[in-house]
């Protein structure tokens, strides 16, 4: 697909510059596949239907990478995305998709519940299971692609985070809108780390996490943050127990504990979750085709294949092996 002419604003030099495509430059028989190609690449593989004929499909979207997490800001025509299982299963890495709406309403739909989302409205989705996403009018939104390891919940966490006006009462609403307007208008990777912060405290404080409510984010942010980096750092290591952990940042287990649980996270769920999601990663990759199964469990941390069998199927509906066939069938 075509690529128009850059955007001018001046960028960091350390970050590359956004793209932009301008669906409207493009002959009509060519502007539905360039919208289907633009978001199955800067935010998750979907199928997209209009409500318009071609050529009256128009509009642009504007990607910007930050490190890991991916900024997009779109106008787009009336119609339906479906995020559906076989589209679920060409991902590897899984990612929390926040919805800025900005004009108009939309309305979403993921594990059995429907949010119509308004103008100024916080909304979330999963990248993991099945989504639908109905535009009735021309709308603009922005999006945020936060991966699950780097959020740094529990799975089922997000889940019911899903589908949800996340922040509307508590006023995290509003300071996370500006945050993303700060970012598209900067686009520095140094708002990264505070994105995630804020994204995590929008989540727990709308699922009714009070104690991390009561508290400035500010006094537990540091330590919290060496934390879950030490954590990173040594994920495959199977003595990485809590009271490693809690003596490595010269604290008790119990305010480690006390720590997480501020940001809505469980030691046990975390590490299971990430160590899980970097196995599926693993398992997916050509050049890990030679590694068994139980090579590649022992690598990130699982000492008993069978343990780690039936967790991953309980997380992902299927068998390591049944993961590695579905994703050499799909290349």
């Amino acid at each position: 697909m075509p690529l128009t002419e850059t955007e001018s604003a001046a960028v960091p030099q350390t970050q590359p510059a956004p793209e932009v495509y301008d669906f409207s430059a493009l002959p009509v028989r060519d502007r539905v596949e360039a919208v289907h190609t633009a978001h199955s690449s800067f935010i998750v593989p979907v199928n997209v239907t209009y409500r318009v004929p071609p050529s009256e499909v128009f509009g642009h979207m504007r990607h910007q990478s930050l490190g890991r997490f991916q900024i997009v800001t779109a106008n787009a025509a009336p119609g339906i995305l479906d995020r559906t299982p076989a589209r679920v299963r060409q991902d590897t890495e899984p990612h929390l998709i926040l919805c800025r709406q900005v004009s108009t309403w939309t309305k979403l739909e993921q594990d059995g519940r429907q949010v119509r989302q308004q103008a100024g409205d916080l909304v979330a989705l999963d990248s993991t299971a099945p989504y639908r996403l109905e535009f009735p009018e021309y709308v603009d939104n922005q999006t945020l692609l936060i991966p699950h390891a780097d959020l740094a919940l529990p799975a089922d966490q997000i889940r019911r985070a899903t589908a949800l006006r996340l922040g509307a009462g508590t006023g995290m609403d509003t300071l996370v809108a500006a945050h993303l307007s700060r970012i598209v208008d900067q686009g520095s990777a140094r708002l990264a780390q505070p994105t995630v912060e804020l994204v995590r405290a929008l989540i727990t404080t709308s699922l009714g996490d009070t104690l991390g409510a009561r508290e400035p984010l500010e006094n537990t942010l540091d330590l919290e943050l060496r934390i879950v980096e030490y954590l990173r750092n040594h994920l495959p290591e199977r003595d990485l127990t809590p009271a490693r952990v809690a003596a490595a940042h010269h604290i008790s287990v119990r305010q480690l504990y006390t720590v997480l649980a501020r940001s809505g996270i469980c030691f046990g769920d975390w590490l299971r979750t990430n160590r899980l999601e970097a196995s599926r990663r693993e398992l997916g990759r050509p050049e890990s085709r030679t590694l068994s199964v139980a090579t590649i469990a022992h690598r990130w941390g699982f000492a008993n294949l069978s343990h780690f069998s039936r967790v991953f199927r309980a997380a992902y509906g299927l068998t390591p092996t049944e993961w590695r066939q579905l994703g050499r069938s799909s290349r």
